[in-house]
């Protein structure tokens, strides 16, 4: 089963969520409130009181005495700002962490630069422009974002060659304005604040499966350091009460992004590519 681990910028999006979602917009764009007759046929709808009459198919009237409407709400292009936490945490497991468990488990960060430039190919095919946005423990700057497909593929390679180490890139501006934004972060140093009044925002909470899951610690080996914490956080004292309390801090950072306008979505590593797609399109709207 294909998971986040091997989520592609170039994997056609549209069609997935098409198949799983049947929705006409799967990301990207607004949609204007201006409407306009159409004869596309998944643009039909039963009248309603209130609807101009204009859009009114007198054709099928005539033969079916249904009483139906063609329109369409025309879509815009939008300012997009994709903003990535790079906080130590999301830099979480080491390599060398992933290899003394013998397991093969992506950095929360290699997940996030995966999401996000899945996201910034979708935006770039509808035509909406990008704006790449790096938040450190001490501030939020701008980097020179990819204006193509072609350039996000790019982006991509480079960023695998380097393990999706983030590196200083070249640093461009602050946007004026956006009108449509995502935050990728663990949320481990908190929400990530929105610089900006955007329409819509999405927090994507971005977790290690191996923080969903702790079956593999043990006591000799811990997510916690025990020079600085004490010996209560050991697994053994840890695992009969992990999941609850995780549970726990999972509803309470979700209800705080939701109280502050923004939309809500977690995934991990081991999320399967087809249930990203369905929400990602159940987000769709946007």
């Amino acid at each position: 089963m294909s998971t986040l681990s091997d989520l592609l910028p170039y994997d056609d999006a549209e069609i997935y969520i098409k198949r799983a979602h049947h929705s006409l917009r799967p990301v990207g764009t607004f949609r204007q409130l201006l409407r306009r007759p159409t004869k596309l046929i998944e643009s039909l709808r039963k009248y309603v009181v209130g609807d101009p009459v204009q859009f009114i198919d007198w054709k099928i009237y005539a033969r079916s005495d249904q009483t139906l409407l063609r329109e369409i709400k025309e879509e815009s292009s939008v300012h997009v700002g994709l903003i990535f936490d790079v906080c130590d945490s999301m830099f979480w497991p080491t390599q060398e962490e992933a290899l003394q468990l013998s397991k093969g488990v992506p950095q929360k960060m290699e997940i996030a630069w995966r999401v996000g430039l899945f996201l910034a190919a979708s935006h770039l095919a509808k035509g909406d422009s990008l704006a790449f946005g790096i938040r450190t423990d001490t501030e939020l700057y701008w980097i020179r974002s990819p204006k193509s497909k072609s350039e996000v593929l790019r982006f991509f390679q480079s960023l695998r060659e380097s393990h999706f180490v983030t590196s200083l890139r070249e640093r461009v501006t602050s946007p004026r304005t956006l009108d449509r934004t995502w935050i990728l972060s663990d949320g481990l140093n908190g929400i990530v604040p929105v610089p900006y009044a955007a329409k819509i925002r999405t927090y994507i909470h971005i977790m290690a499966s191996l923080e969903i899951d702790i079956s593999w610690l043990d006591d000799s080996f811990s997510y916690f350091d025990n020079k600085v914490l004490p010996k209560d956080y050991t697994s053994s004292a840890l695992l009969p009460v992990y999941s609850q309390k995780l549970s726990e801090w999972q509803r309470q950072f979700k209800n705080e992004v939701l109280t502050q306008g923004l939309k809500y979505l977690q995934v991990s590593d081991s999320t399967p590519l087809e249930l990203f797609y369905r929400d990602i399109g159940s987000n769709g709207q946007l």
